[in-house]
């Protein structure tokens, strides 16, 4: 939905709402402004609505480009939820959040006297809390008693579920063991050399690189500092150069000690011990 327009340093910005809803209960499992309807934004309202709420067992969504990413689909894929589509230029499919955007339009943006994004969400944030405690004239509940009574069917978030949100991209392992990802590069263990790995990462952390071979993880990937390896070089065996030298000449009355390092001279005139 198009929100407000907000203030974001010198100018002004349009701000766009992302919001999830409980087909059931009527309950705004999370709604938030952002400055992009983006997939980034996406991900963010969905981590937020998992980690308040818990898992659903299917998400019914839209069908602009974002919501039918690749990466959209290896998130709910690695958790376990099924992903719906609302039939092409059918809103009635949406019927129950495209109400409820409506209801955000009429009642609560006359009330915002402007300000930047994160007053807005401040704002908006309590006058969710008050929707999701007020009774519903369709359920004649609040939706959140609604919500807590019929819970059977909502799994909790796993702990580590920062993790499920990770992009998964494939890679090869070139002979130096390096490999290229987003414009850095990062060394992978020997063994993995010339084989195609899957790499999981969050685009916002380019140092937490982790790698996959086989549905093993072999840990996290290291960066490589570009400026340092440049400086390097390569450790190529320096060939083999057939030197022809002559037996030394010993003076029979000179004595040698024991562990004493005999030195001469080979045709190239470079210094030489036996």
């Amino acid at each position: 939905m198009h929100g407000p327009y907000v203030k974001e340093g010198a100018r002004k910005q349009k701000s766009y709402l992302i919001g999830i809803i409980d087909d059931h209960s009527r309950l705004i499992v999370h709604a938030e402004f952002y400055l992009s309807e983006g997939l980034s934004n996406l991900r963010v309202a969905l981590k937020e609505a998992f980690l308040r709420r818990g898992l659903p067992m299917t998400l019914y969504i839209d069908n602009g480009a974002c919501y039918k990413s690749v990466h959209l689909e290896q998130i709910t894929a690695s958790l376990g939820i099924s992903v719906k589509h609302t039939p092409p230029y059918t809103p009635q499919g949406r019927g129950k959040i495209e109400r409820w955007f409506k209801y955000v339009r009429d009642n609560f943006m006359p009330m915002f006297k402007g300000g930047n994004l994160n007053e807005l969400n401040l704002c908006f944030e309590k006058w969710v809390e008050e929707y999701n405690n007020r009774k519903h004239s369709s359920t004649n509940e609040t939706p959140i008693e609604r919500y807590k009574r019929n819970m059977q069917c909502v799994r909790p978030s796993p702990k580590d579920i920062m993790s499920y949100f990770r992009r998964v991209d494939k890679r090869l392992v070139k002979k130096d063991r390096t490999f290229r990802l987003n414009g850095n590069t990062y060394e992978a263990p020997v063994g993995l050399i010339d084989r195609k790995v899957e790499v999981k990462y969050d685009e916002c952390d380019a140092s937490k690189v982790e790698i996959y071979f086989d549905g093993m993880s072999f840990g996290t990937a290291s960066m490589v500092d570009a400026h340092i390896n440049a400086k390097l070089g390569r450790n190529w065996l320096t060939p083999h150069r057939n030197v022809i030298s002559k037996e030394p000449e010993i003076n029979p009355n000179q004595k040698i000690q024991s562990g004493e390092l005999k030195f001469t001279t080979n045709t190239d005139n470079e210094e030489v011990f036996k």
